[in-house]
C-alpha cells in the first residue's frame, strides 16, 4: 500500500508503486485497473527480469470530498501465487 497524505478535492498527486521481482522467471504484468473515478494508470512496467524492480505510476484525482479516502488497483500478471493482485492507496482529504 502506499500512503497518499493529505490532499483536497480536485487536486492531482502522482504515485509510484515499486515492487520487486522475487521470482526465477520474468515477471510479465498483463494490466492495471481500477473501477473508480479519479484513478489514472499512466504507466507500468510490462516485464520485470528476476531480481529486478518494477514500477506502477498513476495519478490520483479525487471528485468527491470524504474525509477518509482509499483506492485500490488491480495488477493482473503471470505470478502462479498472485495472478491477480490489489494495492491499495490511502489518504485524508482536507476540504478547500
Amino acid at each position: 500500500s502506499v500512503e497518499l497524505g493529505n490532499i483536497t478535492r480536485n487536486e492531482e498527486k502522482f504515485v509510484k508503486f515499486v515492487f520487486r521481482n522475487n521470482g526465477k522467471r520474468d515477471l510479465l504484468i498483463r494490466n492495471v485497473t481500477s473501477m473508480r473515478k479519479g484513478i489514472s494508470i499512466l504507466e507500468f512496467d510490462k516485464i520485470v527480469k528476476p531480481k529486478k524492480f518494477g514500477e506502477i505510476a498513476m495519478k490520483v484525482k479525487p471528485e468527491i470530498y470524504n474525509p477518509k479516502i482509499s483506492f485500490s488497483v488491480t495488477v493482473i500478471s503471470n505470478d502462479p501465487k498472485n495472478s491477480e493482485l490489489d494495492l491499495h492507496i490511502y489518504g485524508e482529504m482536507r476540504k478547500p
